[in-house]
């Protein structure tokens, strides 16, 4: 029983050591995540630059001056424009939601981890890591798109458009409404925003929208206010799922660490059930290392040890053996007859 107990112990030592170790190993691993998600909010900052810069004000002027040859007033120009605004914002709130997420992540489970529990941080980080790639992935995919409706808005799409509503094309002034350089020109036409083509003359054609129609007025504050809107509004739904998304995070950490303090307590309470045995193979352990000492300590000086088995009577002047029964002196031999 002393060497099953002794064994026992060694067990919980080397189990002690070896939890000790894990600990070591995942704290590694923790930082390998930290790093990963650090990584990850250097990529998003710089989508977030990007997209910033998309949003500048010369985009914004071409897509909302209602005389530009790039404005979103345009039936071919309307979908691209709404997807770039849409998509650059949704871009932008992404990118932020990801950087708020993992730098909340980072702070909580350095705290959790050496507070609570290393292996349950690790797990629950690593599992949260891979919902914000997700989320980056989003992000990523929106900035793409926010390029390839530029793309389509500046290049892809054609600069003029028909214009339907002009009168008495015979008299059409090149000069603006009211030219006196031509004779009976009609009131409708205006400057270089408005050309007639070469080989269809009765086809006239401007670059957006008709100052002079009040048609056109209603189209443009229409489609106006309808962008702004939208874009406004996707900003505002992004950065709400995004709010959702951290209470989630913030909620997850709370019930990783209520489910780790329970297996604690737990353990704990399941230790206490058992007897004193840490206690009690503390006791022997340490008299058997007590005893082996004294007996290192005892071995070279001139004392008396009787053994169980033969009755052997050992001094420095003289050994009875177990075999013979001779006692055996400097001075002689004698036989089995107990004579000293």
């Amino acid at each position: 029983t002393i060497f099953a107990k002794m064994i026992s112990f060694d067990r919980a030592v080397v189990q002690k050591e070896n939890q000790h170790r894990q600990n070591e190993i995942d704290f590694r691993k923790l930082e390998q995540q930290h790093s990963l998600l650090n990584s990850f909010n250097m990529q998003a900052t710089l989508i977030i630059g990007f997209a910033l810069a998309g949003l500048n004000a010369d985009n914004l002027v071409a897509l909302g001056d209602d005389q530009s040859r790039y404005c979103l007033y345009k039936p071919n120009r309307t979908a691209w424009g709404f997807l770039f605004g849409m998509s650059t914002v949704a871009c932008i709130s992404i990118s932020l939601t990801c950087i708020a997420v993992s730098f909340y992540v980072v702070v909580r489970s350095q705290q959790t981890a050496l507070e609570v529990s290393v292996k349950h941080t690790v797990a629950l980080v690593r599992r949260l890591t891979a919902s914000i790639i997700i989320g980056y992935i989003f992000g990523l995919v929106c900035f793409f798109a926010s390029a390839i409706s530029t793309v389509w808005i500046f290049i892809g799409a054609p600069n003029w458009t028909p214009l339907h509503e002009v009168t008495n094309l015979s008299g059409w002034c090149s000069d603006g409404p009211g030219g006196g350089a031509e004779a009976g020109c009609s009131s409708t036409g205006w400057g270089s925003t408005v050309i007639r083509l070469d080989d269809k003359p009765d086809q006239v054609l401007t670059t957006c929208l008709n100052p002079y129609q009040s048609a056109d007025h209603k189209i443009q504050h229409t489609i106006g206010l309808a962008f702004a809107l939208v874009t406004t509004g996707t900003m505002l739904l992004t950065i709400l799922i995004g709010c959702f998304f951290l209470w989630w995070v913030r909620d997850a950490f709370t019930q990783m660490e209520s489910t780790a303090t329970l297996e604690q307590e737990d353990e704990t309470r399941r230790l206490k059930q058992l007897p004193d045995a840490s206690l009690e193979q503390t006791e022997m352990l340490r008299l058997m290392r007590c005893s082996t000492h004294s007996t290192q300590q005892q071995a070279p000086q001139k004392t008396n040890i009787i053994t169980n088995n033969s009755g052997i009577l050992s001094n420095n002047s003289g050994i009875i053996t177990n075999n013979s029964g001779i006692l055996t002196h400097n001075s002689g031999i004698l036989s089995n007859s107990g004579v000293l």
